[in-house]
């Protein structure tokens, strides 16, 4: 079964790829933030399947992310007119820029920046909430419990400088619109399946839902919830319980034995070339990824990419992105690296320790 489509992009696109999409020489100047914005946008933008035709796109400046885990973290919002469609969330690393694109429509955002209105960005409990004078809202993310206005004080953002009103700068992305055909994208169907906790332990089921995801992909059938899977799986063995949130091997394999799916597990990640092998070969990726100091880990799900001479994307399925419209993130992978940084407004996760695949006869 092959559901994946492949776009041509542009020739000319390619060759002014080669700058890369992060930016070398990391100085905390803005220009040098905006120099990277510039360069990534119309990349993003055109892996979302987004016109770029109207040339009529703006980024906002770049909003600190308060209680984040990197004071050099910043979210910049992406506009089309007058209307907010995604952002970009940046952070230094290992000298460069890295950065990750959601696409998503924002309406308390858009009508901010109508009214002049300011607003804050903030990090808690495995979620990134947009605050305004008057309310919270979650953006993206998977809490355990939405938040109220009360926790205005607990972050002391009545009285903080981060309150902001949006300014824009206009981008010019005509020139990747106009440029010949070459840069390929390849995006498998892979359906989108939200996080979920255990009703035994509370803690999250991001493998599940991956499995989830990969299994209705696979068999063309409308997704299980990560909590329906993981009660299945429960339930075909009672003697055991699966409380960890990344999943333990034997219980993630367990999960794709309920979809009559033969996978191999490994340790480490994978070079781009063998992500665009199985991506061709109509094989999603199951990734393990946790960040440095081992406080986080999480399940994802490869199902995409974009290509061009000196660099490329790869497209994810998160379960914790709760946005508006898409769980589907964008995010820079280097050319050689069998590892890639995915920056969230959480935290930065820069180790892909395990993957999963279909095993093909």
């Amino acid at each position: 079964m092959k559901r994946f489509r492949t776009r041509l992009i542009s020739f000319l696109l390619a060759a002014f790829m080669l700058c890369m999409l992060t930016t070398p020489g990391f100085a905390t100047s803005q220009n040098s933030l905006f120099t990277h914005i510039e360069t990534v946008l119309p990349y993003y933008l055109l892996a979302n399947g987004v016109d770029l035709t109207p040339d009529n796109f703006s980024i906002s400046q770049a909003f600190p992310l308060i209680l984040s885990d990197d004071d050099q973290k910043r979210i910049v919002l992406v506009f089309s007119g007058d209307d907010c469609i995604g952002w970009i969330i940046t952070a230094p690393s290992d000298s460069q820029y890295t950065s990750s694109f959601v696409l998503s429509s924002v309406e308390e955002i858009s009508s901010a920046y109508k009214t002049s209105s300011v607003i804050a960005f903030y990090t808690h409990d495995n979620a990134l909430y947009l605050h305004t004078a008057h309310q919270s809202t979650i953006m993206s993310g998977f809490p355990s419990a939405e938040r109220s206005n009360a926790n205005y004080e607990e972050c002391n953002l009545t009285t903080c400088n981060d309150f902001q009103s949006i300014l824009l700068t206009k981008i010019n992305v005509s020139h990747t619109a106009l440029m010949a055909r070459s840069a390929a994208t390849v995006d498998l169907d892979v359906p989108i399946v939200e996080n979920g906790r255990s009703p035994h332990t509370d803690e999250g089921l991001c493998w599940a839902a991956c499995v989830a995801a990969i299994g209705a992909y696979r068999t063309n059938t409308e997704p299980f919830t990560a909590v329906q899977l993981y009660n299945f799986l429960c339930a075909e063995n009672t003697s055991l319980l699966y409380p960890h949130p990344i999943g333990i091997p034997r219980f993630i394999q367990d999960g794709y034995k309920f979809y009559d799916i033969d996978i191999n597990r490994y340790g480490g990640g994978l070079a781009f070339s063998d992500i665009k092998l199985f991506i061709d070969s109509d094989r999603p990726i199951h990734a393990g990824i946790k960040t440095s100091n081992d406080e986080y880990a999480h399940g994802i799900v490869i199902c995409g990419y974009q290509y061009f001479p000196g660099g490329q994307l790869i497209k994810l399925m998160d379960p914790n992105e709760l946005s508006n419209d898409t769980h589907y993130i964008w995010i820079y992978m280097s050319t050689n690296s069998t590892n890639f940084t995915y920056v969230t407004s959480l935290c930065t996760y820069n180790i892909w320790y395990e993957h999963y695949v279909e095993t093909f006869y």
